[in-house]
């Protein structure tokens, strides 16, 4: 992930978006107007260049089956923003971004090598998309990646004139390239300091360690600079004992890395960038050594500096005794403790909180039911199906011979699935209700659907009717609304049945709410459903609204088995239309919460790995001070001390480390978790259970690394450690 884009200077490179400032409107990051993006163009003064870019999916007429295939439109200047060079060929020339000049093709690597055979003379064939022949005029170069998206080809976006007046459509996406100098303010902020906390508390707890055998080895250093020995050598004998250490232990957990990133990457979600590419490479091998060593000469140099300043003639006078920690040595061990586990407690506090986030988004209800539903893509051609009358009966005689397939139990259609399309927002007018007030947000998700897509789907009717086969082209047009549009225009309990509403930009027509049907949420499990309507696909005001479509099957058995018998209903259908994006709905909602998922993930592996440090730790410093202590324990039990009073003495010693480590913990918590809230669903980033919970569950590990050694020292023979 940290490996740069694979761009010319591509910290340069950036995003840009409009954002809605409406009240209540849902979008941070809204596609651009073709109007602004091309005042942005004229008026910017940070920018080198600006490219529009679009995609879509298009169909592909090779020698087999049409598939449907992704595809990039992006301006004529796209590719040099990048700092792309073709394989083969050119790219777009300036005259080929209008429309009428704009049958041309720049293929990706990958498809002129599965598709075209890696034929060097492919520049100047022609292919056919949709119902078009293009031009092939050049070839990607091998690895060229943009986005999260793989496109297939790309075409000039080829922009009419008139798209330069239309500021409300938000259809395109920009890039830009920023001019040298100019930086991006207030920098998103995200988890990466998880890894540096790992780190760190693992070079505390060796450092804690090593601390503790430095004091063990007073008298041997004693010895060493009574023969002799300067401060720097006996420096260097630690460091050198350190590095040895970490550099061992780095290439143990190198080994452990490259499993462990496989096994990590099986839960990673689809659209994480570079996925195929993460791995240990050089970079990562370079990474290893540098942090090893850097971190060996950390966790050394304190005890190194330490053993330095040994007192050769006092260490000797107490002959045969075993030298005991100064107040020094005890309180940097402490403090070491301490921050080890607060850091443990702070990782530990956001695992918890991101495993509350995904507990709570599995239990949401999403508004459907999405068990034994089978969901794939449709696309008609324009140029066979021109119209919706067209279109509507296209689909109406395929779902007819889909509802007859064996197994099949309901089938729908909708333009727009839940979890996969977005929304089409389009404001709405209510009959008898004032026209909306500037900033007022009335814009809400239309949505086109088949008589048998909410049976099919498993979104409850709570009042009126269904669609049903009357409801086509000529009938009075009809509409069904959600609960959370009825809430917002009849918020005093009127009935929303025989009400009428338009579409602002189609005024002329009026359509009457014949149902309500439950909230779904249509974007992710995260975000509210929004206010939304659905008309039937006959009555839809635009014959471009439904060329696109998703059939639902709901089934009796396994859903993945019926794709072969679709495949061939197709055919024998509509011979020039191919299913895509096949996908059971379950598995739509599992890559919804993808992403939380592997942060869950990640961040619980961390928090395991602090857990297991923070035992070790305390278990460690506790257990060398039960060995420092042996004169004055076996004193205390020579003198009637029993075991028990032994027993609270060291576990005291370490529960009260534990304590100072858990309130510095819940304050650094307090502190780092707030940048984790726009991760968290449900959940308070200092919610107080998680924050409770999780002290309880860090000072019960620490009791446990305690106890044993308290133990230890309860049964200590008190002769045997005076005679010592």
């Amino acid at each position: 992930l940290l490996q740069p884009l694979p761009h010319p200077n591509p910290e340069e490179l950036v995003l840009v978006y409009e954002v809605d400032r409406r009240p209540g409107f849902f979008e941070d990051r809204n596609f651009v107007t073709v109007a602004n993006f091309g005042d942005w163009g004229d008026q910017n003064r940070v920018f080198t260049q600006m490219a529009g870019f679009r995609n879509f999916l298009v169909t592909f007429r090779g020698e087999s089956d049409p598939e449907r295939v992704m595809a990039g439109f992006g301006s004529a200047n796209f590719f040099s923003i990048l700092g792309v060079e073709p394989a083969l060929g050119r790219t777009f020339l300036p005259e080929e971004d209008v429309r009428g000049s704009d049958d041309v093709v720049v293929l990706a690597h990958n498809f002129w090598v599965t598709r075209m055979g890696a034929d060097p003379e492919v520049v100047g064939r022609t292919i056919t998309v949709g119902s078009s022949n293009v031009t092939v005029v050049g070839v990607l170069p091998n690895g060229f990646e943009f986005l999260d998206t793989d496109f297939e080809f790309w075409f000039p976006i080829a922009l009419r004139e008139s798209a330069f007046q239309n500021r409300r459509s938000h259809t395109m996406r920009v890039v830009a390239r920023m001019n040298p100098g100019v930086t991006l303010e207030g920098a998103q902020r995200d988890m990466d300091r998880a890894v540096g906390l790992v780190l760190l508390i693992a070079a505390v707890n060796v450092a804690n360690l090593m601390l503790a055998r430095t004091a063990t080895e007073q008298r041997e250093l004693a010895i060493r600079t009574a023969l002799g020995a300067g401060r720097h050598r006996l420096v260097r004998q630690k460091l050198i004992e350190s590095t040895l250490l970490a550099v061992v232990g780095g290439a143990l957990g190198l080994f452990l890395a490259t499993g462990g990133t496989r096994l990590m990457l099986t839960f990673a979600p689809e659209n994480l960038p570079h996925v195929d590419q993460i791995g240990v490479d050089a970079r990562v091998l370079a990474f290893a050594i540098v942090v090893s060593l850097a971190t060996g000469f950390l966790f050394g140099i304190v005890p190194a500096l330490q053993a330095s300043r040994t007192d050769a003639s006092a260490t000797l006078r107490e002959g045969g005794r075993s030298a005991t920690a100064s107040v020094g040595h005890r309180r940097l061990r402490a403090g070491f403790v301490v921050s080890q586990l607060a850091l443990s407690l702070v990782l530990l506090i956001s695992a918890g909180l991101m495993m509350s986030t995904f507990a709570r988004l599995m239990r949401v209800d999403p508004g459907f039911d999405a068990g034994g539903v089978m969901t794939m893509k449709i696309t008609v051609p324009t140029a066979t199906y021109p119209t919706v009358t067209e279109q509507s009966a296209f689909y109406d005689e395929l779902l007819v011979a889909l509802e007859n397939l064996p197994g099949v139990t309901s089938v729908g259609a909708t333009n727009l699935l839940p979890f996969t399309d977005g929304e089409s927002t389009w404001s709405v007018q209510i009959e008898g209700q004032p026209l909306q007030q500037d900033g007022e947000k009335r814009d809400y998700g239309y949505h086109a659907v088949s008589s048998g897509y909410f049976r099919t789907m498993g979104i409850t009717l709570k009042r009126g009717r269904h669609f049903t086969d009357f409801d086509k082209a000529g009938a009075p047009p009809v509409m069904i609304v959600n609960e959370a549009l009825v809430h917002r225009f009849f918020p005093n309990g009127e009935d929303p049945i025989g009400q009428r509403m338009s579409i602002l930009g189609r005024e002329d027509i009026w359509m009457e709410i014949i149902g309500v049907v439950g909230n779904v949420n249509h974007r992710s499990l995260d975000t509210d459903a929004l206010g939304a309507y659905y008309g039937p696909i006959a009555q839809v005001p635009w014959d471009w609204f439904v060329t696109s479509m998703n059939l639902t099957l709901r089934t009796a058995g396994d859903p993945v088995t019926l794709v072969p018998s679709v495949r061939n209903t197709l055919r024998d259908v509509g011979n020039a239309v191919a299913i895509h994006d096949v996908l059971p709905m379950e598995q739509r909602v599992v890559q919804s919460v993808a992403r939380s998922r592997f942060a869950m993930i990640l961040l619980v592996t961390f928090a395991g790995v602090a857990l297991a440090l923070a035992l070790v730790g305390i278990y460690g410093v506790i257990s060398y001070s039960v060995g420092q202590r042996a004169q004055e324990i076996g004193l205390r039990m020579a003198l009637g001390a029993e075991p028990r009073t032994i027993l609270r003495l060291v576990i005291g010693q370490g529960m009260a480390l534990a304590l100072g480590g858990i309130v510095a913990g819940v304050v650094i918590a307090a502190t780092l978790t707030r940048f984790q809230a726009s991760l968290l669903f449900g959940i308070d980033s200092a919610d107080p259970l998680t924050y409770a919970g999780l002290s309880l569950l860090l000072g019960a590990v620490a009791l446990l690394a305690t106890y044993l050694p308290a133990r230890r020292a309860s049964k200590m023979d008190p002769m045997r450690a005076l005679r010592e």
